[in-house]
């Protein structure tokens, strides 16, 4: 299997101090949070920038793209619209962004591929957690 990375994510000064650092997961050299990211228009790029910058500078910062934890599940979503997920997940004071879709379909994504993402996101959470133990 590849190696997982945690590459940290810079917060522009012009939204403050980073209350909290924010990371995306890639397997080997390949990102899918940045691969999705990258494929949009430059504005909606900056709008999941400035979503980003905001979670990581305004303390319980609310938005209607936001959900910060999602059903029954340990992690959140952002889901700026039209069908674009990037699902996050928070261990201490750090923001894990580790899978992103494309969702041509207006309907949910269904349970099943939520309960997937799950999987994925406990092993990412138990890595970086052996990495960044404190103490």
């Amino acid at each position: 299997m590849k190696e997982i990375h945690f590459n940290e994510i810079t917060i522009s000064e012009e939204y403050g101090e980073p209350l909290k650092k924010i990371y995306s997961v890639a397997i080997g050299d390949k990102s899918e949070v940045f691969d999705v990211l990258l494929s949009l228009t430059e504005d909606k790029q900056d709008t999941i920038k400035e979503l980003i910058s905001k979670m990581a500078t305004v303390p319980n910062y609310k938005s209607d793209s936001i959900q910060w934890n999602l059903k029954k599940y340990k992690y959140g979503e952002v889901k700026p619209k039209p069908q674009r997920f990037f699902f996050f997940q928070e261990v201490g004071d750090s923001i894990i962004f580790f899978a992103a879709v494309m969702n041509k379909d207006q309907n949910t994504l269904g349970d099943a591929f939520y309960k997937s993402l799950d999987k994925k996101r406990e092993k990412f959470s138990d890595e970086f957690k052996g990495r960044h133990k404190k103490g």
